[in-house]
């Protein structure tokens, strides 16, 4: 697009593409004043870029104008420049524009993808983070309140594996949907990474406010999906963190919301919670002792103990639950209860699932180069170890590391792991089985207790949870559902462990109601490895002298 003007603005000259952008021919356009074909914006800006052309003899270069034509706003990138006559004076304006509107639209697209999450249309981190920082400002300038709200699906990895991942994301984009018709004007919806999505509330009064937004975004959420043509219901976790009163940087506000989330997952998941202080000291401390977990890994600080095993009838040993333990340079030997967790949600435990099984396997042969012909081993295995190795390979490869016989391995597993990985974890078992390793369900009663998973898994031991054991003398409701369990197990061919067995009365009454092992400190306490050869050799010599 070129154009040139007088010193009083009439055109002296036009391209045939200038001029068709008015509609005209370039003929109908010399002569006139050229403000005449703009609008009043254009025209005042054009007059006064040719003003300061013509008075300081210098081009004006690189700026923008966007002119509408048929209905299309195009963009061009415009310069204009001294017209000069043979004698180098100024005498008009010359103006040159090239149509840039192709790609102005491309630098938006790309700015936009930049920004947006591609799968649900909603702005991504990168937009978060700027939202949340000009909340905070906002805030901090007008001693207004925000709310930092981050949202994690419950148990999405279950759809995803068992429905596929067209399904998974179908799912995420009616979320994201749901989220954006829910949230005020105000607010801002983002997703922020596979099934996390945070919402900024903004102008909230008071922590009822939030509490109602929340519920609302739950409820919402909560409502069934139909995916293929199926019923899908879903629930989700939300941390709240408070701006500017928790934190007046994103990283920060975002950080200790993340740290309500995970707190309202362990307090039953479909939830929201606030951040509290206390949080962040339980985080700091998790943090110390993660360092702690990573040098002890790197120093051989772990060890195993045993727990033996018994049959309810002869109380003879017929098995042991491995358990590791850990030998703290200041504290002293730990139990798992005081550093599983963080290992587990470290990804820590992948490392030390796999040290239990090298060492069982290891223990199972040094013993019997000792002479000590150990009964088989229960080794629990996590489901973080399912879902991030491969467990069959592990423990295979150390029975033929190590020379021992397949059934000496037990590996115990519980019913959450049956929930979320089922397929997996059907095949995989499967596989141990075929192989002579033995499967055992752990914690039997206090979770999904799904018959169907009874009926198709290939596990040939049940182990009843210590919270009805403790309660068998005073319930009568405890003792039919431990005889229950033990005639549902009997009748799938499986065998049952009752633990946490503490007292002659508890021993007895499980004893009469179909047991078959009995494990628990009336039994015995766990033993050293150091000690099993003792523990054995006493057997072997109780049994002589019963049959002599």
């Amino acid at each position: 697009m070129i154009n040139a003007t007088d010193r009083s603005g009439k055109c002296l000259f036009t391209n045939a593409y200038q001029s068709a952008l008015f509609d005209k021919s370039p003929d109908e356009m010399v002569g006139r004043d050229f403000t005449t074909f703009l609008d009043t914006t254009q025209a005042d800006n054009s007059n006064r870029r040719n003003t300061i052309v013509l008075k300081s003899g210098q081009p004006i270069p690189h700026y923008e104008e966007k002119i509408n034509s048929d209905g299309v706003q195009l963009i061009f990138h415009c310069n204009k420049s001294p017209l000069l006559n043979h004698k180098g004076e100024t005498i008009g304006v010359l103006t040159t524009a090239v149509d840039i509107t192709a790609r102005k639209f491309a630098e938006e697209h790309r700015t936009h993808l930049a920004l947006h999450d591609m799968l649900t249309g909603l702005p991504n981190r990168v937009l978060l983070a700027e939202k949340v920082r000009e909340a905070i400002d906002i805030c901090l300038r007008e001693n207004s309140q925000s709310a930092l709200l981050l949202l994690d699906l419950d148990r999405f990895k279950v759809i995803n594996d068992t429905r596929g991942h067209h399904s998974g994301d179908t799912l995420l984009r009616e979320v994201a949907e749901r989220l954006s018709n829910i949230i005020g004007a105000k607010d801002f919806a983002s997703r922020i990474g596979g099934d996390e999505f945070a919402i900024i509330l903004n102008e909230i009064d008071g922590a009822d406010s939030i509490n109602s937004r929340c519920t609302k975004i739950l409820k919402a959420i909560n409502e069934p999906y139909s995916i293929s043509g199926m019923e899908q219901v879903i629930g989700a976790s939300i941390g709240v963190s408070l701006i500017p009163h928790d934190g007046v940087e994103y990283e920060e506000v975002l950080r200790l919301a993340d740290l309500a989330m995970y707190d309202a997952k362990a307090n039953g998941r479909n939830c929201h919670r606030f951040f509290s202080e206390g949080m962040n000291q339980i985080a700091q401390a998790d943090a110390a002792l993660e360092n702690e977990l990573r040098d002890a890994l790197s120093q051989e600080q772990f060890a195993l103990e045993y727990q033996p095993i018994v049959d309810a009838k002869t109380l003879e040993y017929v098995g042991l639950e491995a358990l590791i333990r850990w030998d703290h340079p200041s504290r002293g030997r730990l139990l798992p209860v005081q550093f599983i967790r963080v290992a587990d949600d470290t990804g820590l435990m992948d490392h030390m699932g796999k040290w239990v099984i090298a060492e069982v396997c290891r223990q199972i042969r040094t013993s019997a180069d000792e002479g000590v012909d150990l009964p088989r081993v229960a080794i629990n295995i996590s489901p973080r170890q399912f879902q991030n190795q491969n467990v069959c390979d592990e423990i295979l490869k150390n029975i033929k590391l190590h020379n021992i016989e397949p059934s000496k391995i037990v590996v115990e597993i519980t019913e959450e792991l049956l929930l979320d990985n089922n397929e997996h974890v059907s095949n995989s078992l499967n596989r141990l089985r075929r192989h002579g390793v033995g499967i055992s369900i752990d914690d039997f009663g206090t979770g999904y207790s799904s018959l169907q998973y009874l009926r198709d898994l290939p596990a040939n031991c049940l182990k009843i949870d210590r919270t009805f054991v403790s309660r068998i003398e005073h319930s009568a409701a405890d003792r039919a559902i431990i005889g229950t369990i033990s005639h549902l197990a009997h009748a799938l061919d499986m065998r049952v462990i009752a633990e946490g067995v503490e007292n002659d009365a508890q021993l007895e009454l499980l004893q009469v109601s179909g047991v078959d092992e009995i494990q628990g400190f009336k039994i015995a306490r766990p033993q050293r490895a150091e000690n099993l050869k003792k523990l054995f050799d006493q057997q072997r010599y109780t049994n002589r002298s019963a049959e002599g």
